[in-house]
């Protein structure tokens, strides 16, 4: 129809009649543009919301297993020591200090752990289906780059965690009681003296993790629900780890996760206060 007005016109030579007509198609072009774009501005935003949601989600879990590598520290030191002294102690004779892991997260394994440390992986899967899409180009580019450091560091802790597991296997061994000869004593000293330096590494990297988390600056809003599902709440999953790992745990490196976790005024104040109302 408006073809046909528009050759009539011309023929007419009504040039204003034209440009009215030309005008009216221009204009009605752009505001389907400016709709098509405000579309897919809204739906991507939308996208990018949901991203940073999942990320937010395995920020809150990195930072609650910083917070228990750090807590657990004074445990993996002790135990390393007190490991080495044995080893190098003069004869051939082994007998094991092992305590019994019923009901915790070791139980299920063959042999009893000589050394335990948190078996958890770290997360990284919403970041990486981020990174594949199109919804990274959105993000701020400093949020960007500081992503990309946590999540790096996450990929290597992970990747240290297994070696870590992987020599410890070399050591279940000593787990048993028997007769160890001064050849063997060196060869797990040299496999403790590896697991040690991987142990500091996580250390390290645990620490960073926790300064860079903290300051991206997010508000873990969905922390408690989270942690309520993924180990029957926060609270929950410390008595766990303090079950393991004994009084040697320094539960106050969980204060960064539990501030985050518990921001409302019906909400207990201190650690202590959530360990006793924990299930």
């Amino acid at each position: 129809m408006l073809l046909r007005r528009v050759t009539k016109h011309v023929k007419e030579q009504n040039w204003f009649a034209v440009g009215l007509d030309f005008f009216i198609v221009v204009v009605g072009i752009l505001i389907a543009f400016q709709i098509t774009n405000w579309s897919e501005a809204r739906q991507q935003k939308a996208q990018t919301t949901q991203a940073l949601d999942s990320i937010e989600a395995e920020l809150s879990i990195l930072l609650f297993l910083s917070n228990e590598r750090l807590a657990n520290e004074p445990c993996r030191v002790q135990k390393i020591r007190t490991l080495s002294a044995k080893l190098t102690e003069d004869g051939d004779a082994w007998a094991p200090d092992l305590e019994l892991d019923e009901g915790s997260q070791f139980s299920e394994f063959a042999l009893p752990l000589i050394l335990r440390t948190p078996l958890r992986p770290w997360p990284d899967e919403s970041w990486q289906t981020l990174m594949a899409s199109e919804t990274a180009l959105h993000l701020d580019r400093a949020e960007f780059s500081q992503l990309s450091i946590i999540f790096d560091l996450a990929s290597e802790t992970d990747q240290l965690d297994e070696m870590a597991w992987r020599l410890r296997g070399q050591l279940s061994h000593l787990s048993m009681s028997g007769t160890l000869s001064a050849s063997e004593r060196r060869s797990a000293l040299r496999t403790l003296g590896e697991l040690a330096v991987i142990g500091d590494l996580i250390l390290i990297n645990s620490r960073y993790l926790l300064k860079e988390i903290t300051l991206l600056g997010y508000e873990h809003k969905g922390a408690k629900a989270l942690f309520q599902e993924q180990y029957g709440g926060l609270g929950a999953a410390i008595l766990g780890a303090k079950s393991v790992y004994g009084e040697c745990l320094k539960l106050d490196e969980f204060q960064p996760i539990f501030e985050l976790v518990y921001t409302g005024e019906d909400d207990p104040k201190t650690i202590q206060e959530l360990l006793e109302i924990a299930p």
